[in-house]
């Protein structure tokens, strides 16, 4: 075995609280690899996190520059209560195989491990991707196995009905009999691992992994190898892929619905409305942004106190059963005590989406009302910090500032965020709670020119402030101290209306 030390500079373990060494059945180990995309890993983490049977996590983030500590997103992840374990390591950046090889020995007792899998930190995992693993494992014995991917998401478009078998096999693949599996999939028995690790492959070497791994165990007659007919696993392609220019160009068999937008769902897991005060209802909207959406509700469910869930997707193109992303969303953990509303319809204005996402819900049922942004870090002890200010201040209208910031994929651990209003720093607009006086406000409000940025776009966070600062003498309104939220910063971001403030 090779010694992976020399690569890590930093680790941290995480242990969930009713960690125990299980007997009844195969233990199971994910490993991860991610560079510079600190909101993918957050995503991938909660994923595994919230599996519906256990499986420890080892993620290994690695940059070019490991000196560089604004690359090293531990301290983003470690607030995640994870299912079983959770193994951090940064370090420096070398071949995909070792880097994988490297997230293997972040864990503490690897040989432990029946299973291992290769998680990509982009991709979907459905609530019970592990579980049907298991399944496959108990029923086919495998030392590797892999399978199709159920739907694709191609940037901002959801091809629900599209199946991709792989990203494509080259000639040795061909020759060697390797089936079409897709990598993000692929799963190792202990067997397995083992020869993987053994292999002599050079640091400077850059083969893809799933390519090295999938040649050598399909050739050694001593692996079974076997392709699982559950998939639970959605591809994302996007901008960062390196196998876009692989994928086969293929499109949906069967023919687009086109979704009545009066229709909505709701996951309803309360078994009754009896509740302690103050009852939390979180709202927010998205548009064509699919990841972001499903982290955020990862985000929301993880909260360790519970709330219930009120979204608006929109896009202007609402007829095109696309950019509807509600199945994305089904198969997450709904807890006993939430409720999930979900609704998808035309793109209105900014201020009227988010009235459009109030509206599902039985505001008469809530205390308290949380605007929350698909694309923001909110820490799993976000919604008990707004209880906590609120227990000590009773308010209408409340905000925090940023706790730390990510500019694309730098984490500002030490900085704070305000917004910068037209006459003095602020709280940041993705960070507002409101109490039922205050959110039945909202309904009375109407944008005016003061809200728009130098390119005339509507600024939601300043006409909110303005309507309810006008008005202070009826409403109060209070700034939080913590938020355990961080803003995040990136290319759809108007990052231009912000300032970075040092603590």
């Amino acid at each position: 075995m090779q010694d992976y030390s020399k690569f890590i500079t930093k680790r941290k373990t995480l242990l969930a609280s009713n960690r125990t060494k299980s007997t009844k059945r195969p233990r199971v180990l994910a490993i991860s690899t991610s560079r510079d995309r600190p909101h993918f890993i957050r995503y991938c983490a909660l994923q595994m996190a919230m599996q519906s049977v256990i499986v420890d996590h080892a993620i290994f983030i690695n940059t070019k520059d490991p000196s560089n500590h604004r690359k090293n997103y531990i301290s983003l992840l470690d607030d995640i209560d994870p299912n079983h374990a959770l193994f951090l390591g940064f370090g420096q950046s070398t071949a995909p195989h070792h880097n994988h090889c490297i997230a293997m020995e972040l864990s503490d007792r690897l040989d432990e491990y029946d299973i291992i899998l290769k998680i990509d930190d982009d991709d979907v995992y459905r609530h019970t991707y592990v579980e049907e693993v298991l399944k496959s494992y108990d029923e086919h014995n495998w030392d590797f196995s892999g399978s199709h991917s159920d739907g694709i998401l191609n940037k901002s478009e959801r091809y629900e009905h599209t199946r991709h078998e792989s990203l494509g096999l080259n000639e040795r693949d061909i020759e060697l009999g390797v089936p079409e599996m897709m990598p993000n999939s692929f799963a190792l028995s202990k067997r397995a691992v083992k020869a993987v690790r053994n292999l002599d492959i050079p640091h400077d070497e850059f083969v893809f992994e799933d390519v090295i791994w999938r040649q050598f165990l399909v050739e050694s007659s001593e692996f079974k190898v076997v392709k699982r007919e559950v998939s639970g696993v959605t591809y994302n392609i996007h901008g960062l892929n390196n196998s876009i220019p692989m994928l086969k160009k293929e499109v949906d068999p069967n023919p687009i619905k086109k979704y009545d937008p009066r229709i909505g769902w709701t996951v309803k897991g309360r078994i009754s409305l009896d509740h302690e005060k103050p009852r939390c209802l979180v709202f927010l909207t998205s548009r064509a942004r699919p990841t972001f959406l499903r982290t955020i509700i990862l985000q929301l469910l993880a909260q360790d106190i519970p709330v219930d869930i009120s979204i608006y997707l929109n896009h202007n193109d609402y007829l095109n059963s696309f950019f509807n992303y509600g199945d994305l969303l089904k198969d997450l953990p709904i807890r006993e005590n939430c409720t999930v509303y979900f609704q998808f319809g035309p793109t209105l204005s900014q201020h009227n989406n988010y009235m459009a996402s109030l509206a599902q819900a039985p505001l008469a049922n809530y205390d308290l009302f949380l605007k929350v942004d698909d694309d923001d870090i909110y820490r799993t002890g976000y919604v008990r910090s707004i209880l906590e200010s609120y227990d000590k201040q009773v308010f209408d209208v409340s905000g925090g500032y940023s706790e730390g910031i990510i500019i694309e994929s730098e984490w500002f651990e030490e900085l704070q965020l305000k917004e910068k209003g037209p006459s003095c720093e602020s709280v940041v607009g993705f960070t507002f709670a409101f109490s039922k006086k205050g959110v039945f406000c909202l309904a009375d409000i109407v944008p005016d020119s003061r809200s728009l940025d130098s390119e005339g776009n509507q600024r939601l966070g300043d006409t909110w402030r303005h309507h309810f600062e006008k008005h202070s003498d009826i409403y109060t309104l209070f700034v939080r101290e913590t938020t355990a939220a961080s803003f995040y910063v990136h290319g759809e971001n108007y990052s231009k209306t912000f300032s970075l403030i040092k603590k």
